[in-house]
């Protein structure tokens, strides 16, 4: 976690064709909400917003939010929502959630993979991973950068799952249902029975065909 300022703009008007024009004019429109605020539409500089994303490199960003012109002062925000462009990528919206230090809150945190699960390395398995993200409840400040899942012990049809999970940190709650699946390891052992019965089906006909010889 990585605590940045941003300033921002308070939007005294708004519609799509403020929006539109902040955007030509390298702005993103923005909307500040929670913690007993009334909603707060602000606008953020692209680039400036941009370069905190990279640096950050995926790490989970609080942004200390100056106002201007609304007497509110500074706010710790996190990024709550972003809404893209589906073909230039570019952000077109963020919604900034209001937290306070003092005060728990529930993120999505990027799942981490470490380790070749036995059931990939020796047994021929796939390994599938069916959930990217989990969603935590802490402390602003205790946000991790990751959740690192551990899959070495894993074997064909074993599976983790969040009440498996033990919290990097004390005072971080799971919020996903504990039978939540996270990664699994499939295939292996079913491919291996499938191509058994195969083999037991090619000698069966091999042997009917004999048989059927014989009587001719």
């Amino acid at each position: 976690m990585i605590q940045v300022p941003i300033t921002a703009e308070v939007r005294k008007e708004t519609g799509k064709g403020v929006a539109r024009k902040l955007r030509q004019n390298a702005r993103i429109p923005a909307i500040l909400y929670g913690q007993g605020l009334d909603p707060v539409p602000l606008s953020v500089d692209e680039r400036e917003f941009n370069r905190v994303v990279f640096r950050a490199g995926g790490e989970q960003v609080i942004f200390t939010v100056k106002m201007d012109g609304n007497g509110e002062g500074e706010q710790l925000a996190v990024v709550k929502e972003v809404q893209r462009h589906p073909v230039s990528d570019r952000i077109r919206h963020i919604d900034f959630l209001a937290i306070s230090a003092k005060e728990e809150v529930k993120v999505e945190v990027p799942v981490k993979i470490v380790g070749k699960a036995k059931g990939v390395e020796f047994q021929g398995g796939v390994l599938e991973i069916l959930e990217r993200t989990l969603t935590i409840s802490c402390l602003p400040f205790d946000i991790p950068k990751e959740i690192e899942i551990d899959i070495s012990e894993l074997e064909v049809g074993d599976a983790i799952h969040v009440g498996s999970l033990t919290p990097p940190k004390e005072g971080i709650q799971f919020v996903d249902p504990a039978d939540t699946t996270i990664v699994t390891v499939v295939g292996g052992a079913v491919e291996e029975v499938a191509e058994e019965g195969e083999e037991l089906e090619t000698v069966a006909e091999g042997a009917g065909e004999e048989t059927a010889d014989t009587e001719e």
